[in-house]
């Protein structure tokens, strides 16, 4: 058994006998192996802080209120910066491991207090040597432009392979302009909300105590969230480069430089697949390696 996170390559069969001496009183044990992720091999990380950083248990978001100029950050991996968006606060839902420590700070003395916090505020990595001649080098700004049709239902999800995600939640229409930076090898992307409905059970924001979070919220929606029409991401050359968002019709020599990105929908309450683990029990049944399996009387 591996601690890192993968996903099943094939199911193997080996024959186990109960009985010593009686070929014909047998059964068999399936062992499915895992398989390491694409990112493993690039993340800076060593095994033991993988296996710290892995979910194991339910756990509720840990929620912080950005505003623009702003910068979460998980552990020491990713920063991400508010470059654009509301100024009655946007509330950021953080899903990582507990042993996963994460901060927000100033955008301005984000780069001072990465290097002076990594290994204690910021962990993991562990320490700044660990790391090298690695910085938030690679740098990726994503425009959402939000509606505030489904208020209380996170807009969309930031993940970080090999930490976690954050969900972000807006209240009113804007665009939101966010900046990734990340060490180089560390893979992130936009989806679609994992855990969409987290915000139902409250009256309105957590920690945010204003009257009209939690005036006027239906919970009756559908399952599909369209809040969101387009996910752009934009071009940046670095943690200290200014972002200028103009639309395309306003100025049409920063419309090239904006580029749409296709979001991941994931499907919600669909549980696991068992196909293939069906096709090869059948496979062994009409070899006769299996005389009775479940899977063919409940087909039958």
């Amino acid at each position: 058994r591996i601690f890192l996170p993968g996903t099943t390559v094939e199911a193997n069969a080996v024959r186990v006998s109960l009985t010593k001496g009686a070929p014909g009183d047998a059964a068999y044990l399936f062992d499915t192996p895992g398989l390491l992720p694409h990112w493993h091999h690039s993340s800076p990380l060593t095994l033991l802080q993988m296996r710290r950083t892995l979910i194991r248990k339910y756990r509720n978001p840990q929620c912080f209120i950005l505003m623009p100029g702003n910068t979460l950050f998980l552990s020491g991996l990713a920063a991400i910066d508010v470059v654009k968006g509301t100024s009655r606060g946007m509330l950021f839902m953080v899903y990582t491991s507990q042993k996963v420590c994460n901060a927000i700070i100033a955008t301005e003395r984000s780069d001072e207090f990465w290097q002076d916090q990594l290994g204690k505020a910021l962990d993991p990595p562990g320490s700044l040597e660990q790391l090298g001649d690695l910085r938030l080098t690679e740098s990726k700004c994503y425009l959402f432009e939000c509606y505030p049709r489904h208020r209380r239902r996170p807009k969309a999800d930031v993940y970080v392979c090999g930490i976690g995600w954050t969900s972000f939640c807006v209240n009113e229409t804007c665009d939101v302009v966010l900046r990734v930076r990340t060490l180089p090898g560390v893979i992130h992307g936009v989806r679609e909300p994992l855990r969409y409905k987290d915000l139902l059970a409250f009256r309105g924001w957590p920690k945010l105590r204003r009257r009209f979070t939690a005036a006027g919220l239906p919970s009756d929606e559908g399952d599909w969230d369209d809040s969101i029409a387009t996910v752009v991401r934009l071009t940046a050359g670095g943690p200290g480069t200014q972002t200028t968002v103009t639309g395309a019709e306003e100025d049409g020599e920063e419309a090239s430089a904006a580029k749409l990105v296709r979001k991941a929908i994931l499907p919600r309450r669909v549980s696991a697949s068992s196909t293939a683990f069906d096709v090869m029990l059948a496979d062994l049944t009409l070899n006769g390696s299996v005389t009775h399996t479940r899977g063919a009387d409940s087909g039958e």
